[in-house]
């Protein structure tokens, strides 16, 4: 039910900021990043329980913890870096929301180089 209160909050600070816009535009954009804040919240409810099934299934298929963390890293790197990039995008700064999201997928490819050397040895491994 997260969804629906979150796409409710949504829906109301969007019509909240539009006639604030016109009114008092400053109070606009706080507008959207307060909503933008505690949309998150509820982002990180769900988190918390993709967290949990991650590592349940890291379990079950005796993955390395190592392996689990870089891959929450990764998704909370995405998360992060997409909202950022799309208040700044709502305030009107597309540089620094193309730049935030150019930041993010070189962290995530460096993250993830790890994993992707362990990929190649063990089919290195396969075909020797």
């Amino acid at each position: 039910m997260e969804v629906i209160k979150a796409a409710v909050m949504g829906i109301a600070a969007a019509m909240l900021a539009l006639y604030m816009k016109s009114v008092r535009p400053e109070y606009s954009s706080m507008i959207s990043i307060s909503a933008g804040i505690f949309i998150f919240g509820f982002a990180l409810i769900c988190l918390q329980k993709i967290t949990g099934s991650i590592q349940t299934l890291g379990e079950y298929l005796a993955v390395s913890p190592v392996y689990i963390r870089i891959l929450l890293r990764i998704t909370g790197i995405a998360y992060i870096c997409d909202f950022a990039s799309c208040i700044c995008k709502d305030a009107g700064y597309q540089t620094v929301a193309s730049q935030i999201e150019i930041f993010s997928k070189l962290t995530i490819l460096a993250l993830g180089m790890p994993i992707l050397l362990a990929l190649l040895e063990t089919i290195h491994a396969f075909l020797t």
